[in-house]
Protein backbone atom coordinates (compact mmCIF):
# COMPACT_ATOMS: atom_id res chain seq x y z
CA UNK A 1 0.00 0.00 0.00
CA UNK A 2 3.07 2.26 0.00
CA UNK A 3 2.82 4.72 -2.73
CA UNK A 4 5.92 4.32 -5.11
CA UNK A 5 9.07 5.89 -3.79
CA UNK A 6 8.52 7.79 -0.66
CA UNK A 7 6.75 5.07 1.66
CA UNK A 8 3.47 5.48 3.04
CA UNK A 9 1.07 8.64 2.78
CA UNK A 10 -0.38 10.83 5.14
CA UNK A 11 -3.73 9.91 3.80
CA UNK A 12 -3.05 6.20 3.90
CA UNK A 13 -1.73 6.14 7.46
CA UNK A 14 -4.83 7.91 8.57
CA UNK A 15 -7.01 5.20 6.18
CA UNK A 16 -5.12 2.54 8.18
CA UNK A 17 -5.78 4.41 11.51
CA UNK A 18 -9.57 4.36 10.97
CA UNK A 19 -9.08 0.31 10.22
CA UNK A 20 -7.25 -0.37 12.87
CA UNK A 21 -9.47 2.09 15.34
CA UNK A 22 -12.74 2.20 14.55
CA UNK A 23 -14.43 3.72 17.66
CA UNK A 24 -11.84 6.01 18.59
CA UNK A 25 -11.69 7.50 14.83
CA UNK A 26 -14.95 8.11 14.92
CA UNK A 27 -14.74 9.94 17.77
CA UNK A 28 -11.62 11.83 16.81
CA UNK A 29 -14.30 12.13 13.83
CA UNK A 30 -16.95 13.89 16.07
CA UNK A 31 -14.22 16.32 18.15
CA UNK A 32 -12.51 17.39 14.48
CA UNK A 33 -16.11 18.15 13.25
CA UNK A 34 -16.73 20.68 16.13
CA UNK A 35 -13.39 22.63 15.47
CA UNK A 36 -13.57 22.17 11.57
CA UNK A 37 -16.20 22.95 8.90
CA UNK A 38 -14.90 21.30 5.99
CA UNK A 39 -16.99 19.57 3.79
CA UNK A 40 -15.61 16.32 2.26
CA UNK A 41 -12.52 14.73 3.30
CA UNK A 42 -10.94 16.72 6.60
CA UNK A 43 -8.04 17.80 7.02
CA UNK A 44 -5.65 15.58 7.80
CA UNK A 45 -2.78 16.90 9.78
CA UNK A 46 -5.32 19.11 12.09
CA UNK A 47 -7.58 15.70 12.42
CA UNK A 48 -4.53 13.71 13.71
CA UNK A 49 -4.23 16.97 16.33
CA UNK A 50 -7.54 16.38 17.42
CA UNK A 51 -6.84 12.67 17.65
CA UNK A 52 -4.17 13.83 19.93
CA UNK A 53 -7.09 15.88 22.15
CA UNK A 54 -9.48 13.37 22.29
CA UNK A 55 -6.59 10.64 23.60
CA UNK A 56 -5.63 13.33 26.54
CA UNK A 57 -8.83 13.82 27.36
CA UNK A 58 -9.01 10.06 27.64
CA UNK A 59 -5.75 9.64 29.84
CA UNK A 60 -8.09 10.28 32.86
CA UNK A 61 -9.46 6.91 32.04
CA UNK A 62 -7.85 3.98 33.38
CA UNK A 63 -9.44 1.24 31.21
CA UNK A 64 -8.41 3.34 28.08
CA UNK A 65 -4.47 2.75 28.79
CA UNK A 66 -4.42 -0.17 26.73
CA UNK A 67 -6.32 1.12 23.62
CA UNK A 68 -3.80 4.18 23.93
CA UNK A 69 -0.99 1.66 24.06
CA UNK A 70 -2.05 -0.02 21.11
CA UNK A 71 -2.53 3.79 19.28
CA UNK A 72 1.36 4.63 19.97
CA UNK A 73 2.78 1.11 18.71
CA UNK A 74 0.35 1.88 15.55
CA UNK A 75 2.14 5.02 15.23
CA UNK A 76 5.81 4.14 16.42
CA UNK A 77 5.55 1.10 13.53
CA UNK A 78 4.75 3.35 10.84
CA UNK A 79 7.30 5.88 11.48
CA UNK A 80 9.82 3.47 9.63
CA UNK A 81 7.49 2.63 7.00
CA UNK A 82 6.09 6.18 6.12
CA UNK A 83 7.45 8.67 4.06
CA UNK A 84 8.77 12.32 5.56
CA UNK A 85 5.16 13.60 4.96
CA UNK A 86 4.21 10.88 7.34
CA UNK A 87 6.79 10.99 10.10
CA UNK A 88 6.43 14.95 9.92
CA UNK A 89 2.66 14.44 10.59
CA UNK A 90 2.99 11.92 13.45
CA UNK A 91 5.67 14.24 15.08
CA UNK A 92 4.17 17.94 14.31
CA UNK A 93 0.66 16.86 14.39
CA UNK A 94 0.12 13.85 16.76
CA UNK A 95 3.21 13.54 19.48
CA UNK A 96 3.66 17.56 20.11
CA UNK A 97 -0.22 17.50 20.90
CA UNK A 98 -0.10 14.71 23.34
CA UNK A 99 -0.66 15.24 27.32
CA UNK A 100 -1.49 18.85 26.96
CA UNK A 101 -3.53 20.07 30.67
CA UNK A 102 -3.26 16.31 31.46
CA UNK A 103 -2.39 15.98 34.91
CA UNK A 104 1.17 14.49 36.26
CA UNK A 105 -1.13 11.59 38.12
CA UNK A 106 -2.32 10.37 35.03
CA UNK A 107 0.50 11.82 32.23
CA UNK A 108 3.13 9.77 34.24
CA UNK A 109 1.39 6.17 33.63
CA UNK A 110 0.68 6.92 30.13
CA UNK A 111 4.17 8.31 29.29
CA UNK A 112 5.67 4.70 30.64
CA UNK A 113 3.60 3.13 27.95
CA UNK A 114 4.71 5.09 24.72
CA UNK A 115 7.64 3.95 23.10
CA UNK A 116 11.10 5.16 23.27
CA UNK A 117 10.98 7.14 19.72
CA UNK A 118 7.95 8.75 20.02
CA UNK A 119 9.14 9.57 23.75
CA UNK A 120 12.37 11.09 21.84
CA UNK A 121 9.77 13.34 19.53
CA UNK A 122 8.27 14.86 22.26
CA UNK A 123 11.07 15.76 24.04
CA UNK A 124 12.84 17.43 21.41
CA UNK A 125 9.84 19.35 20.40
CA UNK A 126 9.09 20.38 24.19
CA UNK A 127 13.07 20.39 25.45
CA UNK A 128 11.55 18.32 28.41
CA UNK A 129 8.79 15.37 29.20
CA UNK A 130 5.37 16.10 30.34
CA UNK A 131 5.00 16.72 34.15
CA UNK A 132 4.53 13.42 35.50
CA UNK A 133 5.64 14.07 39.31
Amino acid sequence: MSAKGGGMKVRELYAGFRESFVEIAEATDALHAEVWSHEGDPLLHLWFEDLARFLNSRMDTSDFDAKISGVFKFFDGHWGTGSAEVRACIDNSFVENLFWQVPPTRAKPIWHIMPPRLQDLYVEFHGKPPNIS
